[in-house]
């Protein structure tokens, strides 16, 4: 897997566990469900202390907004999705967690 290469390549190498998107979930053209899921696993033993993405839908996916402690939003002057994806916690993920 390319991800895990280049992970290794740049000395990010004390790591357990990588989330990547499954190929039998490219049909969903929702990312953010995957995303959600996912999130809710690792919180499941772990603890979020960032989210860092270039669309709001890797921010958002829960009721709450968010499953980190804080959010940050990076530019992309490629790429951008327009619209809000998901507006009812879009106005949540920029918050922290207190």
């Amino acid at each position: 897997m390319a991800t895990e290469w280049n992970l290794h390549k740049v000395g990010y190498d004390n790591w357990r566990g990588l989330f990547m998107r499954p190929d039998s979930s490219r049909d969903d053209k929702f990312v953010s469900r995957y995303k959600t899921l996912s999130r809710i696993k690792i919180e499941a033993n772990h603890t979020i202390i960032a989210n860092v993405g270039d669309q709001l839908s890797d921010l958002v996916g829960d009721q709450n907004g968010d499953h980190a402690e804080r959010c940050f939003k990076v530019p992309n002057p490629f790429y951008f999705i327009p619209g809000d994806p998901c507006r009812a916690a879009a106005s949540n993920a920029w918050r922290t967690r207190a």
